[in-house]
């Protein structure tokens, strides 16, 4: 659905002036209402940002995006623009969406009883929120295809050759199908991230199922580091084909086992 200037505010209606300098095109929400959570997104123009669009909006800059170059400041406004959007549907419609903090390793540093993630791929951004009574963890991811000179830098670092085997038969390209595993792993990490509260790489979760009719796959966590974070092993990551690229998506519901 389309959003009307007033769902689009992320401060009463302060970020109308995303959309008037035409900052921000073609913004989207959805409630996924079965698995309990929001989705929004939009395309941003670069070429329209300008650092004082933050304060237009009513959204916070912070010191180390404000060091950055603009690019970074653009898609990082885009996104903060997208899930105030969405808070702004999970408060009460006289209350101001709550400002989005930042955490030391620039992860979002969501209010209390919300969780989520944020991803951008070149001038495209997407958000997803949710309640904490609904969904235990979330994580969303979006990659362009790799290209041939990508795949040959990245892919021994992506996955290994037990992995590349599961893919044979998914009627991806090589380079598409480690955009896919790339992207899974990387949605996987955001959406385990506020637990961990560290970083862990490629190598410690891998690919041991496909589902192409369902559009999802398992990744399992490695035996150690799922003991030593106390976490679940197995993980179903859910995916899509967009024009240019794949997004993936990680959901526990509070009712999951």
């Amino acid at each position: 659905m389309s959003l009307t200037p007033e769902q689009q505010a992320p401060a009463k209606s302060s970020a109308s002036a995303l959309l008037r300098s035409g900052f921000i095109l073609d913004p989207t929400c959805e409630h996924h209402d079965s698995a309990g959570f929001y989705q929004a997104t939009c395309r941003f123009d670069v070429d329209r940002y300008q650092p004082s669009l933050f304060a237009e909006a009513g959204i916070l800059l912070p010191a180390q995006i404000a060091r950055a170059v603009p690019q970074r400041q653009a898609e990082f406004l885009a996104g903060r623009y997208l899930a105030h959007s969405i808070l702004g549907e999970l408060h009460s419609p006289d209350r101001e969406a709550p400002q989005i903090g930042i955490g030391e390793r620039r992860d979002p540093v969501w209010p209390k009883g919300v969780v989520g993630s944020i991803t951008h791929c070149g001038s495209e951004a997407a958000c997803v929120l949710a309640c904490t009574t609904r969904v235990r963890y979330l994580g969303i991811d979006r990659e362009n295809w790799m290209s041939q000179n990508v795949y040959d830098e990245v892919v021994s670092s992506v996955m290994d050759a037990d992995e590349l085997t599961r893919l044979a038969n998914v009627h991806f390209s090589s380079t598409q199908a480690a955009t896919l595993i790339f992207s899974a792993k990387e949605s996987l990490f955001k959406a385990l991230y506020p637990t961990v509260q560290c970083y862990f790489g490629f190598e410690c979760a891998r690919l041991v199922s496909v589902d192409m009719d369902k559009r999802n796959l398992v990744l399992q966590l490695r035996e150690d580091f799922a003991r030593r974070c106390q976490l679940q092993r197995d993980y179903v990551v859910s995916f899509r084909v967009l024009s240019v690229g794949i997004e993936t998506l990680t959901l526990g519901c509070v009712s999951q086992d």
